[in-house]
């Protein structure tokens, strides 16, 4: 009777092992999981990014994006967003491997130049 509760928990503990690392295994991440927000997006491509720019005005043909504006770098399955809002227009920097983009509020208006790794401005 000893040695069938010794195997049972033997067989429990090689179980559990197996299914953890089965959840922590080099899977490939989810990209839901990677840029996380509600409601629709317009979503552009640069290079290895996918960048996101939630809460278009229309889904169709969006010229304004209450955001936020979210990157995911493909090639190393990494994202940031950063909590902008009233955007009017996104672009790539060739020159410095940024994402510029336009804010306003009112008449002002500014660019806000976006580091595509880390989106820190």
């Amino acid at each position: 009777m000893l040695a069938n509760k010794k195997n049972l928990f033997l067989l429990v503990v090689f179980l559990l092992s197996a299914c953890q690392n089965a959840v922590s295994g080099d899977e490939e991440l989810n990209e839901e999981k990677l840029c996380v927000s509600d409601g629709a997006f317009t979503q552009f491509n640069f290079k290895q990014y996918e960048v996101r720019v939630f809460g278009p005005n229309d889904i169709a043909k969006a010229d304004i994006w209450e955001g936020p504006v979210c990157i995911i770098n493909k090639k190393n399955k990494s994202s940031c967003s950063q909590d902008l809002s009233l955007i009017k227009a996104i672009k790539y920097s060739e020159e410095s491997h940024t994402l510029l983009v336009s804010v306003f509020s009112g008449s002002t208006q500014k660019v806000i130049e976006l580091d595509l790794d880390s989106c820190k401005t």
